[in-house]
């Protein structure tokens, strides 16, 4: 449980630290995060937030084999990529926020609406860029974002 603990919080921490989630979302991200595993129990690290971990790959990959240890998901490719995409969505804003944000940009700045929903929804490689929510195995691009709240307004 300890280590679950400790992957659910990096998890929860990386996504702040890049800016996908605030710190006020770090209960209900957790407490969401614990409803996934059907864990009951939360260990806070000591003295705060964990050690940072920058490598998304090696967080969902041990979060990943927890699932897998404990009965919760398959353990094939396509399993495990649907469940790590259901991780990956606790930590990326509803396709309405998204929208929010971009008509908010646009009003002051359709340059700039453009170019952050461009940033958003680019494929990136695996551990490149700084945004890191956009992740895939290695070799293969993905891409997260077909925003339908976008198209018509």
């Amino acid at each position: 449980m300890q280590e679950l603990s400790r992957w659910i919080e990096a998890l929860v921490t990386y996504g702040i630290r890049k800016q996908l989630l605030t710190e006020e979302d770090r209960i209900y991200t957790t407490n969401r995060l614990l409803a996934i595993f059907k864990e009951d129990e939360y260990f806070a690290p000591e003295g705060g937030s964990a050690e940072p971990c920058e490598d998304l790959e090696q967080i969902l990959k041990a979060l990943l084999d927890i699932a897998v240890e404990r009965g919760l998901v398959q353990d094939s490719g396509t399993y495990r990529d649907l469940f790590d995409a259901e991780l990956m969505n606790l930590l990326l804003p509803r396709p309405s926020e998204v929208s929010r944000i971009f008509w908010e940009k646009y009003q002051s700045s359709p340059k700039e609406a453009t170019d952050f929903y461009y940033s958003f929804s680019q494929p990136v490689q695996a551990g490149e860029g700084s945004q890191g929510h956009r992740r895939c195995r290695k070799g293969k691009k993905l891409r997260i974002s077909e925003v339908s709240a976008l198209h018509g307004k």
